[in-house]
């Protein structure tokens, strides 16, 4: 048994259709909506997580979404997310939608969010790869349902069940690099330098602290492990960011965009010194129609097993769709990690 623990369940890629009934039918590959069988399979599934780890306070649920919120970021589509996200609790400034026959009543959860490609497309696009590249009007203040994202970077802090350590988290925008430009025919990713830099001084700007856990959310993959059509994030930005997560002890970048689960640790230096940073990706966690092996969702749990040492584990779970529902298996990739 555990000293203390701390779970956070990752989202990511649900592409929130203006429809809050959508199937995710009859769309171009990649332009498909939410799936609404999915919303229901994934409260299902998040009921299980919750009592698997007999976690009854609601205040203890956390959950992080690493972008493409939206299917085309356009304002009707983060009013459907946000009312599936948060259910029937009401949230000042928050219209509810008539019509909603799932919702995940996530509102007494923390939420931490960041956007991926599509939040920043501004409406469907024109042509084949016509795709928007950056849209600031994206960010806004919370809870604004026409404007969901908190302004990047962001930190967040997750305290354990018991308080003994915390989870620190920081938000990027992965696009950011793509601001003043119309179109991003490739999805590709890019972190401006200024992002990058304000995200570092904000970590060198807090107090070592040896019961703080760190982890990175970023939209875009750090890399084309293995063939995908979504283009990664830029080599350089890439290289930074793992600088900066050496330097700062980051236990963790959460990504996704590429709708695979996918886990490795890699090589990040700063300095003489190496690292091994972990990337945990998730798969698209809503996007229809509902298919097995690409549909699913991560819960990591950090656990502190004695109060003497100051080690805490995380270990991550997989949850992939098997067309009966959510079911946890067992990743290929060893996720265990001391810190």
């Amino acid at each position: 048994m555990s000293f203390d623990k701390l779970v956070l369940v990752q989202l990511s890629d649900t592409h929130f259709s203006d429809d809050p009934n959508s199937t995710g039918l009859n769309e171009p590959r990649g332009q498909e909506g939410h799936d609404v069988s999915l919303v229901t399979a994934l409260a299902n599934a998040l009921d299980n997580v919750w009592a698997r780890h007999n976690i009854t306070d609601p205040l203890q649920r956390h959950v992080v979404l690493t972008g493409d919120l939206s299917r085309f970021g356009i304002v009707a589509e983060f009013r459907t997310a946000m009312n599936i996200l948060l259910g029937y609790i009401p949230v000042p400034g928050l219209p509810q939608i008539a019509g909603i026959q799932s919702v995940l009543g996530l509102g007494l959860v923390d939420i931490f969010m960041i956007p991926g490609n599509h939040d920043h497309w501004a409406g469907r696009p024109s042509a084949w790869l016509n795709y928007g590249a950056h849209n600031p009007a994206i960010f806004g203040v919370q809870p604004d349902p026409d404007a969901p994202f908190v302004q990047t970077p962001w930190n967040g802090t997750i305290p354990s069940q018991h308080g003994h350590f915390e989870l620190r988290l920081y938000g990027v925008d992965s696009n950011s690099g793509h601001a003043g430009k119309e179109r991003n025919y490739s999805s590709g990713g890019r972190i401006s330098r200024d992002e990058l830099a304000r995200l570092s001084v904000m970590m060198s700007s807090e107090k070592p602290d040896r019961k703080r856990i760190r982890a990175i959310l970023c939209h875009h993959s750090l890399g084309r492990d293995i063939w995908e059509p979504a283009g990664p994030l830029d080599a350089q930005s890439v290289r930074t960011l793992l600088s900066i997560s050496a330097r700062h002890g980051v236990a963790a970048i959460l990504t996704g965009h590429t709708h695979r689960m996918f886990q490795k640790a890699r090589k990040a230096r700063s300095g003489k010194t190496p690292r091994e940073v972990w990337e945990r990706r998730a798969a698209s966690a809503l996007q229809g129609p509902a298919e097995p092996g690409c549909n699913g969702f991560l819960v990591h749990i950090l656990t502190l097993e004695d109060s003497a040492t100051d080690r805490v584990q995380w270990n991550t779970d997989e949850y992939r769709w098997t067309m009966s529902g959510f079911a946890r298996v067992a990743g290929d990739t060893p996720t265990t990690a001391f810190y």
